[in-house]
């Protein structure tokens, strides 16, 4: 399936969180479609993203989960590779015996199967097991075998790990110069890995900077005839309030009446271009000033001018980057988007940003809204407004906070829609923080709608309570 392709390609990438994403909608349809095989390849995908992480045990799950979904097709053994990495995830958890077991039938399954890349991981992993229970001797054994078979296949992460196991194991029997030996081959392989990888990443984050420029210029492009479009309606609009002025001469009332209609026209002519020159100026300040980091830094980059550790940071920087553009052009088109002014469609749109920022920061959700708002209809100005003090909040918290759990609750309150976001942390500082704007621009925001807003930093933590008229 693409959708797996794609978790594949972000877990080389780095972004773990977007892969993981991709994974879990790839299952979704899977088990929607009782296609055990996609089933298998999205579950081992989520084992291979969390043994990437570190992540033994959720790995380990994940791949006995994959294990129950091929048997459908492959038979009770299921596919020998994905019962290979049970086996390394057992080993990784600190029962050595039992991963030792499992490594001696699956070593022996793939001798039969003559499949040489299994032949070598279950002799690296039989290596691995035999050393930490104490038999260097047999480890050596299994880890030299195994890397004769990694360098015989162009096995490179395998080679590495072989060579680590020999140098481990020679100096455990006091074999100085083997263990030396090896220590060199495996700071080699090393340093070739690092730098093969450096060279995918770069590949992959330049063509997903491309991908993110043309899907900006697509929606900018979309944004101005958007824009054209309203320029138009208000051109037609103020034509027709000419008419009306010309036929409203007959009569005083409809004089009047034309009045009453140009100045409503005229205010809402006034808020539509104000709203327009805001976008326009933070879609050119914001997202130009991304483009343009990103451009410079990708040239940089190409040019090879910095180390490996540089060449990281710097393409940290550009996803970062990229991820932000992305996400600001979203906000911008969504938040003057007539099709999103349900309270329904701004509860996901909360729900979806706490999630995007406060798990990966470490902070656990408690997100609750009333059932009565799933058919309330929320003005363009309060959606606004509401969203924007929502993300200061939440971006104040997990800079500024040190909290550990957020809790976020949406009400109504008769023609008010109310919310309240609080935390753990450590409060708001009596003399605040030098230089910050947060705090005013909530104010601003609340003030603009007519509504009202309330800091409480009694604790524990910091509550903010914003009420905002739905009229």
């Amino acid at each position: 399936m693409h959708t797996i392709q794609y978790g594949l390609i972000e877990k080389e990438l780095g972004n773990y969180e977007q892969a993981r994403k991709y994974f879990d909608r790839a299952l979704a349809l899977a088990q929607s479609d009782k296609d055990y095989v996609s089933q298998g390849q999205a579950y081992s995908g989520l084992g291979d993203l969390n043994r990437q992480q570190g992540r033994w045990t959720l790995a380990g799950y994940y791949y006995t989960k994959a294990a129950a979904s091929y048997r459908y097709v492959y038979g009770a053994d299921g596919l020998l590779d994905n019962q290979v990495n049970i086996a390394e995830m057992i080993d990784r958890q600190g029962d050595h015996q039992a991963a030792m077991v499992l490594a001696r039938k699956l070593f022996r399954r793939a001798t039969a199967l003559n499949i040489s890349g299994e032949i070598a991981r279950t002799q690296l992993l039989l290596a691995r097991t035999l050393l930490a229970t104490g038999h260097p001797d047999s480890a050596r054994f299994y880890g030299a075998s195994g890397f004769v078979k990694t360098q015989h296949n162009g096995l490179r992460p395998e080679e590495h790990q072989a060579a680590l196991l020999l140098a481990q194991a020679n100096a455990k029997i006091k074999s100085w110069a083997e263990a030396y030996h090896y220590q060199l081959v495996a700071s080699a392989l090393a340093d070739t890995l690092t730098g093969e990888a450096t060279r995918r990443r770069i590949a992959g984050l330049e063509g997903e900077a491309a991908q993110k420029r043309q899907q900006i210029r697509v929606q900018l492009q979309q944004q101005r005839t958007y824009l054209q479009t309203q320029q138009q309606e208000l051109t037609r609009l103020r034509y027709h309030q000419q008419q009306l002025a010309l036929a409203g001469s007959a009569a005083l009332l409809l004089a009047l009446g034309g009045g009453v209609l140009w100045r409503y026209r005229h205010r809402e002519r006034r808020r539509q271009e104000a709203m327009r020159t805001r976008i326009a100026a933070d879609l050119h300040d914001e997202v130009g000033s991304m483009l343009t980091q990103i451009s410079m830094q990708s040239t940089l980059l190409r040019e090879g001018h910095y180390a490996p550790a540089q060449q990281q940071a710097y393409l940290e920087q550009m996803s970062e980057a990229s991820r932000r553009a992305a996400r600001q052009m979203s906000d911008a088109v969504w938040s003057i988007d007539a099709r999103y002014d349900s309270a329904a469609s701004l509860l996901d749109r909360l729900r979806d940003h706490a999630h995007e920022v406060l798990p990966p920061a470490g902070l656990e959700l408690d997100f609750r809204a009333d059932a009565a708002l799933a058919t309330t209809t929320v003005p363009l100005a309060t959606r606004q407004a509401l969203y924007y003090i929502y993300k200061e909040a939440l971006h104040n918290i997990v800079k500024h906070a040190q909290a550990q759990q957020v809790w976020v609750s949406l009400r109504l309150r008769g023609r008010q829609l109310e919310l309240e976001v609080r935390d753990d942390g450590r409060g708001i500082p009596s003399a605040g923080r030098p230089g910050g704007q947060g705090l005013p621009n909530m104010r601003m925001r609340t003030a603009a709608v007519g509504g009202a807003i309330t800091f409480d930093a009694t604790g524990p933590g910091t509550a903010l309570l914003v009420r905002l008229p739905l009229r």
